[in-house]
């Protein structure tokens, strides 16, 4: 007799790993958010999503497997995936998960709604997650602005640059502050890169300590605007600082691309493919050559904050950044 087969158990996917990276460029973690900031009055009043499921849920930009692109109408590669967590505290326990692209995806959106949820909640949840899925990342400042400019207002706390990046970003920004930090706390010493390197680190996680008060002061900057003027210039340092990472290699990238050859296309085909990989590497350097031209002037009005104790300025473009 033949021996019948064991099904394999479908394993529930770990989720606790993923987790652990926090929120990048290609994962919102709102369940590491809810969990940090979910005793705070500003996330309880301007969530970024209504439903609860949806607010503490992993939203990752996700690159279609084989088996998976029959579910997708279009040829994309890249969708947007919603990972609902099993248990909150025990992201071991896995999910269930949906695209946003995906053709049925009601049943999946049976599980996350419930009859409780009022229908222009349910309106606006999805609203807003097609609107994320259209976004080509999750930088938090881009998804700021982008949600914004749809009319979402959601607490700060969800726009945080994640701990991978803080760590990485810090020795950078401590160098970009020492001169404020020596016009703000009048000296001038060996322990002014120590107190950088400190000053950095509650620049960048957004505490609100009294050890600011100094640069909160030199700033001009009273209660009712310091988050926003704080958000501001951490946003304009972040970018700073990708810009001059991606310099180092931007050269070399678009060398490469020149030295491109098609093979296995027709003659019509090569030069419509040159052209648009001339395009690329033609609004490439311009992209590249506009954002200098914007740190350029970020530069120059820091310079005379520092130097000529013109404030104004530069306490404008923190504010409106």
């Amino acid at each position: 007799k033949k021996k019948k087969k064991k099904k394999k158990k479908k394993k529930v996917q770990d989720l606790s790993k993923l987790a652990a990276t926090g929120s990048t460029s290609r994962v919102i973690n709102l369940n590491e958010i809810y969990k940090r900031h979910g005793d705070k009055a500003g996330y309880r009043n301007a969530p970024l999503f209504q439903n609860t499921r949806l607010n503490e849920a992993l939203i990752v930009k996700h690159t279609l497997r084989p088996h998976e692109r029959e579910l997708v109408l279009d040829n994309r590669v890249v969708v947007t995936k919603v990972i609902i967590p099993i248990s909150r505290d025990n992201l071991r326990l896995g999910g269930y998960s949906f695209f946003c692209e995906q053709q049925n995806k009601q049943e999946a959106l049976e599980l996350v709604f419930s009859r409780n949820d009022a229908p222009e909640n349910v309106e606006r949840d999805l609203d807003v997650l097609n609107e994320i899925s259209r976004m080509p990342s999750f930088d938090p400042y881009l998804l700021r602005e982008r949600l914004r400019a749809f009319g979402v207002e959601a607490d700060r706390v969800y726009f945080d640059i994640s701990d991978a990046d803080l760590a990485l970003i810090e020795k950078f920004v401590s160098t970009e502050i020492s001169q404020l930090v020596e016009r703000a706390y009048d000296f001038k010493s060996i322990d002014s890169a120590n107190i950088s390197r400190k000053l950095a680190k509650i620049v960048l996680s957004n505490e609100d300590s009294e050890k600011l008060n100094p640069v909160r002061d030199a700033l001009k900057l009273g209660n009712e605007n310091y988050e926003q003027g704080m958000f501001g210039w951490k946003g304009i340092l972040y970018y700073k600082w990708q810009y001059k990472n991606i310099l180092r290699t931007a050269a070399t990238h678009l060398t490469r691309m020149q030295d491109v050859k098609f093979v296995g296309t027709s003659t019509s085909d090569t030069r419509h493919l040159q052209h648009k990989l001339r395009h690329i590497i033609t609004e490439s350097k311009q992209r590249l050559s506009r954002t200098a031209s914007h740190i350029e002037i970020y530069n120059k009005s820091f310079q005379d904050f520092t130097l000529n104790n013109n404030v104004e300025s530069f306490r404008g473009m923190i504010l409106n950044a």
